[in-house]
This record gives C-alpha cells, sequence and structure tokens, in this order.
C-alpha cells in the first residue's frame, strides 16, 4: 500500500478552514530534492482523528537538457504561407537528460534578449526521440509533406531539446524566410518604338521600373494594399503575349534587379528578336530563385513593317473583275492603308 517515505516531511500543506475549496492548490517550493527512491507524490487529507490518502501522482524529475548546438533549415514548399521540408539539427554536447528534439517557431527578442518560442501551449510543428545509436551529431527532423501554415509573424524556426517530464532547453534559432515567388509587380513596363523595319524582326529597349518594399513608396495614393512579407524579386522575364493576354513562347529576355540603376529603373536593348505571329504585347513577369509571379505588367507592341510596306507601295496590282473589267491598284499609295478589291485574279507586277 502506498505510504509516506519514513521521515520525509511533507512537501506542502493546505490548511481548509471553514469553507472548504473543493480544488485546494498545493505549491511545491522550486528547488525541492526528492527522497531518493521517490516515484509518486501523495496527498493526504486530515482531520484531529487522523489522516486518509486522497489522490497520487507520478513524480517526475523535471530536468532541463541542454541546448542543440545548431540549426539549419530551408522551406521546400513553394507556396506562400506554407512551409515545408527537413529541418538538421547539432545534437546537445550532453544527451544524459535528452528524450527527443522538437521544432517550434519563435519571436525574436528585442535587444540582446534571446528569442522565444510563439506557441509554447501549442503541440510541436514536428519532433523525434532522441537518436539511440552511437551518438550521432545531428538529427534530421521532416515537417509533414502537406506542408504547415506559416504565421504573419513567423521570422524564426526554434530546435528544442526535450527532457524528463517535458522540460525543454533553451532554443536555437535559425532565420526563416517563406520559399514563394515574389510579392511585389513592377510599378511600369516601357516598349520602344521598333527599330527594325523587316516585318517579323524586332529592335527595340525595354525599360521596367521596379517594385519597392520601402513601406514610403507603398502607401502613394492609388498602390494596392500588400498582404504578406514584401519581396520585389530578383530579376524580371520578359514574355510575348497575345490579344487575348496568353504567353507566346517562352522567355525573350532577363532584366536583372539593379538598385544603382540611373532613375531607378531598369534598361534592355533588344536587337533583331525574333517576332511571333499575331503579338499584340510584351509582358515583364518578376521572380525569384522560388518562381515567378503568376501576373506581371504588360505594355503594348507594334512590328515596324515599313521595309514590306516599302515595297508594297512600288507596286501595282492588275485586278481582272468578276464583270471582265481589268484595272490597276495601288495597295499602298501614299502611305494609306490598302483598299478591298472586289476581283478573282490578281496579278502582281
Amino acid at each position: 500500500e502506498a505510504g509516506p517515505l519514513p521521515g520525509a516531511p511533507p512537501l506542502a500543506v493546505a490548511v481548509a478552514g471553514h469553507h472548504v475549496d473543493p480544488e485546494p492548490i498545493l505549491v511545491v517550493a522550486n528547488g525541492t530534492a526528492p527522497p531518493p527512491g521517490a516515484t509518486s507524490i501523495l496527498i493526504f487529507a486530515s482531520n484531529e482523528a487522523g489522516q486518509a490518502l486522497w489522490a497520487r501522482t507520478a513524480a517526475e524529475d523535471r530536468v532541463r537538457p541542454s541546448a542543440p548546438l545548431g540549426l539549419r533549415f530551408a522551406d521546400t514548399d513553394t507556396r506562400r504561407w506554407f512551409a515545408g521540408g527537413v529541418a538538421q539539427v547539432d545534437v546537445a554536447a550532453g544527451e544524459e537528460h535528452v528524450q527527443g528534439y522538437e521544432l517550434r517557431w519563435g519571436l525574436r527578442g528585442a535587444g540582446d534578449s534571446p528569442p522565444s518560442v510563439r506557441d509554447a501551449d501549442d503541440p510541436p510543428l514536428a519532433q523525434v526521440p532522441a537518436p539511440s545509436d552511437s551518438s550521432p551529431s545531428a538529427v534530421h527532423i521532416a515537417l509533414p509533406e502537406i506542408g504547415i501554415p506559416v504565421p504573419k509573424d513567423a521570422s524564426l524556426l526554434l530546435a528544442l531539446a526535450v527532457g524528463l517530464g517535458g522540460a525543454r532547453s533553451l532554443p536555437v534559432a535559425a532565420n526563416f524566410t517563406d520559399a514563394a515567388p515574389p510579392t511585389v509587380p513592377a510599378t511600369r513596363f516601357d516598349v520602344g518604338l521598333d527599330t527594325n523595319p523587316a516585318a517579323g524582326v524586332a529592335s527595340l529597349k525595354l525599360t521596367v521600373h521596379p517594385g519597392s518594399c520601402d513601406p514610403n513608396q507603398q502607401s502613394r495614393k492609388g498602390a494596392r494594399k500588400r498582404v504578406g512579407p514584401c519581396d520585389a524579386g530578383d530579376a524580371y522575364a520578359v514574355y510575348w503575349l497575345d490579344k487575348e493576354g496568353r504567353r507566346v513562347g517562352g522567355s525573350i529576355a532577363t532584366v536583372a534587379l539593379d538598385a544603382g540603376a540611373p532613375g531607378g529603373h531598369l534598361g534592355l536593348s533588344l536587337d533583331d528578336v525574333a517576332v511571333p505571329r499575331a503579338v499584340a504585347s510584351l509582358t515583364a513577369v518578376a521572380y525569384n530563385i522560388h518562381g515567378e509571379m503568376s501576373m506581371g505588367i504588360t505594355a503594348a507592341f507594334v512590328d515596324d513593317r515599313s521595309e514590306d510596306l516599302a515595297v508594297w507601295r512600288s507596286s501595282r496590282v492588275l485586278a481582272a473583275c468578276s464583270s471582265g473589267q481589268v484595272g490597276l491598284w495601288a495597295p499602298l499609295d501614299d502611305g494609306q492603308e490598302p483598299e478591298t478589291v472586289n476581283a478573282n485574279a490578281l496579278r502582281i507586277r
């Protein structure tokens, strides 16, 4: 039968008095040393007639383990506000009190203060037991394959060692970067005149005015309100678009983001680039190492066909009509657009 250890004084005493508290609180002082062989904490109710066992709970000596020595993590989930991947945690120098390792979101401390756990009462993001083999230098903790939501204020990922009784070590932190495409498009995209007179071939200058993460620039009147982290990207990819706004072919140019560009804009010249049929515009799409934005900024494009038009201006068409009349027609006389000719036979000379 369970009973107190011989000679051991009470850990705490609560006096009921005249008004009995149905849930009395007994506080065991910090630093209380459990006697050798103690496995449980017993609570007795007593009065002038004696005492009786009231409650019993297992006694666990909570021991704060040593902290991990390092943490490395790279997000592999390219969805905004989701994280995935495998963290590498360098194990604690002494693991005699370590039962496992876990990952949690962290908050930066003020000034020189250490980081703190964001949601200490929530379950960990992921956890693994302490290694049982010959003391490896690191353990790997994988986040769930479906990804985990990223809190709006998340900037740190923390690794902690877990010891007896659920005691946790001090955290080791790694900066967290949400691996997702940019969130800020260019503010303006200018497409210069085509200086190549051949049809289907273009030479022109592109100018991109990049987006900014400067709050002063983002707060200008008419600017779209941004939600989430700001990322203007590393560069812009340029694509042809048809009249319906669909991409035609792959990227024809890359404009690297350069903060030192004159006037804050980025310029690029394209020489003798092939122009696909039925294109109507160009678009510049911000991208980074994780991918492209879903949409870019668009500017109209006109193919200079003056070389071909000059040939037509000096040409005449012999038109034979169904009525039997025959006449000459100048398709581009004095630079005018050609008129429709009702004819069943055309001959060019």
